[in-house]
């Protein structure tokens, strides 16, 4: 389990790309959910500084996707949402067209609905995404 949690950690400080450290992120959630590691899941989810870093990251990614950053306070609720493994539908800065689903209990923790959202948040997102397979 210390593997997990290094791991989790090693990834959010490494990656550049703001969609990368955000699914890393999830997936490190996920990993701890799938070890049944419930205890410490428990201490992220009640957690002021995990709940801080994934306002951060969702302003990040809007940031990334849309050239654009709400106020940190505006990610709050969403943040707040995915740590308690509630899957979550981001309405980006660029006017509530563009969205992202984001969620640690369903893979590929990550996704966009390319119909309604713009075509520069679309692009963006599947450049930002162009390791991972399953989005």
């Amino acid at each position: 389990m210390k593997l997990i949690i290094e791991s989790f950690r090693k990834f959010l400080a490494e990656e550049a790309n703001p969609l990368e450290r955000m699914r890393n992120y999830l997936v490190g959630l996920y990993a701890l959910y799938e070890a049944e590691d419930y205890d410490k899941l428990g201490e992220i989810m009640e957690s002021p500084e995990d709940l801080q870093r994934m306002m951060e990251l969702m302003g990040d990614v809007d940031e990334y996707l849309t050239g654009k950053r709400l106020p940190e306070e505006q990610y709050k609720n969403r943040a707040t949402a995915v740590l308690q493994a509630e899957n979550v539908v981001m309405h980006l800065a660029d006017g509530g067209y563009s969205r992202l689903t984001v969620s640690f209990l369903q893979p590929p923790h990550l996704w966009m609905d390319e119909t309604l959202s713009r075509p520069k948040a679309v692009e963006r997102f599947k450049r930002g995404m162009k390791n991972e397979t399953d989005y």
